[in-house]
């Protein structure tokens, strides 16, 4: 016994009341539509990107998230893709990657970018990877991978709150020994948030890994 719910911001209040009101086994949240635009209809994509209508969508489910948590799964996040002029062409881990600085945390006390040496540090390590594709980043996952936000340390899943930044996961960018960068990959754009130089965000038992 279950249902599925298409989620806006504005229906929040209206779809945590039904769903509390009957004892479903399994509920699936959904988005059809994006800031009242359905996907589905070209005139969702008329003159702009692929990238930007993607951003735009991706962008809707956070909002929708920070609204409403009452469901089980969150279904098809690939709705939009499906519908895009390209389809999945443009959306892909076969992209060498890019880097944007601007959703770091730089008020954090212990792992803001700004306590990295960012020329010597930061920057030859981002230039060697810019030589490789996102494919074979993620594939190299002895060092480089997604790690669930609840095996994050307490202080990390804390600060993500505080941030308010809502997702099931982040990566995690090996950029030597001890040394993480952490955050998040959109269409090939790796949005960094921390700086990790003594692997505190998310510990391990091994050395050096």
């Amino acid at each position: 016994f279950g249902v599925e719910l298409g989620v806006q911001p504005h229906l929040a209040g209206e779809l945590s009341a039904y769903v509390r009101q009957y004892d479903f086994d399994f509920v699936i949240a959904s988005s059809h539509l994006c800031n009242r635009k359905d996907p589905y209809y070209p005139y969702f994509f008329e003159g702009r990107s692929e990238e930007e209508a993607y951003g735009e969508y991706f962008a809707s489910v956070l909002d929708n998230l920070r609204k409403f948590l009452d469901f089980d799964v969150y279904g098809h996040l690939d709705y939009v893709v499906r519908y895009g002029p390209t389809k999945n062409d443009q959306y892909t881990y076969d992209k060498h990657p890019s880097w944007y600085f601007s959703k770091c945390d730089f008020a954090h006390e212990k792992w803001s970018i700004n306590k990295a040496d960012i020329i010597n540090e930061i920057m030859p390590k981002l230039v060697s990877f810019e030589q490789r594709k996102w494919s074979d980043i993620i594939s190299d996952n002895k060092h480089n991978h997604w790690i669930d936000c609840w095996k994050l340390s307490k202080e990390a899943q804390n600060r993500l709150n505080e941030i308010k930044l809502y997702y099931d996961s982040l990566f995690s960018l090996r950029l030597t020994g001890t040394l993480r960068l952490f955050g998040y990959i959109e269409n090939g754009v790796f949005y960094i948030v921390w700086y990790d130089p003594n692997h505190e965000i998310c510990l391990s038992n091994k050395k050096h890994t």
